[in-house]
């Protein structure tokens, strides 16, 4: 609900209920193999685990994803449905972005937070203007990644969202990130310096 509320007033107008997210790249098709494509949130979710379970330190070519996906397969992390619908280009595209080679680098030293869950209190008004309420409401989300860097926070989102552009995405997930942002300072007692969105499908790092 609350996602929805951050997009513009034009989408909720148009009734959209929740905000269905897609890799818009072309996936090989695979039927005449007798097997499905993941679609859709699935898909997200599979690129998710994916980011969630690859060991970065030791990662330096396409092959070794690879194999950590064979690997994920083995021990039932990953299914194979997913691991096919996973396109390794995506995921090499976002290792050699400039945040990460930054996680990378901060996983090396431990310093790297992945899937983290929160729960956070806030006031009904600060949701929305309209409920006018001091009343206190749990929200409680999971935060795709985090890492300090120089005493500070880089918060990090992905999104497999089809989008034409970055605009979109900021208009969809604003009020999302202020409340990881809000949620992070809580629980860290440090200042969250950066606020980046990365749009796997665009292969484009947006900051906040």
């Amino acid at each position: 609900e609350i996602k929805k509320m951050g997009q513009n007033q034009e989408e909720e107008n148009q009734g959209v209920a929740l905000i269905q997210e897609e890799v818009p790249v072309p996936l090989l098709p695979r039927f005449l193999a007798g097997e499905e494509e993941l679609r859709g949130s699935e898909l997200g979710v599979a690129y998710h685990k994916v980011l969630q379970l690859l060991d970065l330190k030791h990662i330096s070519k396409k092959e070794d994803i690879e194999l950590q996906l064979e690997k994920m397969v083995e021990e039932q992390k990953l299914s194979k449905e997913a691991k096919e619908s996973i396109r390794l280009v995506l995921i090499e595209k976002f290792l050699q972005s400039g945040i990460g080679k930054r996680m990378i680098h901060a996983h090396k030293e431990g310093r790297l937070y992945r899937e983290r869950p929160f729960v956070i209190g806030v006031k009904a008004k600060q949701i929305k203007e309209s409920f006018d309420s001091e009343e206190m409401v749990l929200v409680q989300g999971i935060m795709d990644a985090f890492f300090e860097e120089e005493g500070e926070i880089i918060l990090v989102d992905y999104k497999t969202d089809y989008v034409k552009s970055e605009k979109e995405l900021r208009n969809r997930y604003r009020m999302q990130m202020d409340y990881y942002t809000q949620a992070l300072e809580m629980i860290t007692g440090k200042k969250v310096k950066e606020r980046i969105l990365y749009a796997i499908t665009l292969g484009k790092e947006i900051v906040f």
